[in-house]
């Protein structure tokens, strides 16, 4: 239906301070919150990405890529494209963008987007042939470690993410 059915709160200790798993901080998977989705349907579309998107596209534009690629059913086209618009804004001073916007709710002045590292994860929730049980299929189905290399080159990489949209479809 070209809605957002589940979006989880940003997970930080304040603002522009979200939670981090690497060296120089205390931080665990276990400090992350925990989400078991017992609403998804076959047919729905999850998103999954690093700050550096949520922090440059709000929810509508985050539908509207989505919906720009349903009829193609290409999940791969769905997280290029979150990935290179989130980079452009990130790019863009003069762009009032949700990072902008929560920073102006702290009392911050700040104008435009917020260049960060940006990972996404695209996958349509599917039933297994000759079976009621969902799976989602893999964002892309890279044919050789090449082309992923070539992936991470070009800056666009699929993998952790830190937060989930569903987007039911039918």
């Amino acid at each position: 239906d070209g809605e957002s059915i589940f979006q989880t709160n940003e997970q930080q200790h304040y603002f522009n301070c979200p939670f981090q798993l690497g060296m120089g901080s205390n931080d665990t998977p276990a400090d992350a919150d925990y989400y078991v989705l017992e609403d998804i349907s076959d047919e729905d579309y999850i998103v999954c990405a690093t700050d550096g998107v949520w922090d440059n596209l709000y929810e509508q534009d985050m539908l509207n890529i989505l919906e720009k690629h349903t009829e193609e059913d290409n999940c791969e086209a769905m997280a290029r494209e979150i990935s290179e618009v989130s980079h452009l804004h990130g790019r863009d001073q003069q762009y009032l963008s949700p990072f902008a916007a929560n920073a102006q709710r702290e009392g911050l002045r700040y104008m435009g987007g917020k260049l960060d590292d940006v990972t996404v994860v695209v996958a349509k929730v599917c039933t297994f042939e000759g079976g009621d049980e969902l799976a989602t299929s893999p964002v892309s189905s890279l044919e050789s470690s090449e082309e992923m290399k070539e992936d991470q080159e070009g800056q666009l990489s699929y993998g952790h993410s830190s937060s989930m949209w569903g987007s039911n479809e039918e």
